[in-house]
């Protein structure tokens, strides 16, 4: 069995807690590059493919998109330096903290701030090869 991910890989991880914000970066950051060169944060639009299970556009909410190419000529702010994940994990969850939430859900049970880590087709975050994983805060939901 390979230990390797495909170029192909995509995933969406949804969850609560550091701990899982970190288990989630280090599948991501496992992926094809370990650490983190730069950041931007991007404004998402009608074609991101990233669901949170609730029926409302996710349009014109923003992301941490983290890369690990710092010096690509689209905006990246670099790091002063390359990032692991667990040395990425407070600035993310720093960013999560302060970041919008999307509207709150109106639903028969708890919610929770959550957040969602992904990358889509090819592992591209809004169509970036360089990117490593883009991060957006959710309502986790716990029915009754």
């Amino acid at each position: 069995m390979s230990t390797t991910y495909p170029d192909n890989f995509e995933a969406k991880i949804a969850s609560v807690g550091e701990d899982h914000l970190l288990k989630a970066l280090n599948i991501f950051f496992g992926v094809h590059h370990s650490k983190a060169a730069g950041y931007k944060v991007i404004t998402l639009g009608d074609d991101l493919k990233v669901s949170d299970g609730i029926s409302h556009s996710r349009k014109g909410q923003q992301a941490l998109v983290l890369y690990w190419v710092g010096d690509v000529p689209n905006g990246v702010i670099p790091f002063p330096a390359e990032l692991s994940a667990e040395e990425a994990l407070p600035i993310v969850q720093k960013w999560l903290n302060a970041a919008d939430m999307p509207k709150c859900p109106d639903m028969d049970g708890d919610i929770e701030p959550g957040f969602i880590v992904y990358c889509e087709s090819w592992g591209h975050v809004d169509g970036d090869g360089t990117a490593i994983c883009g991060i957006t805060p959710m309502w986790a939901m716990y029915g009754k």
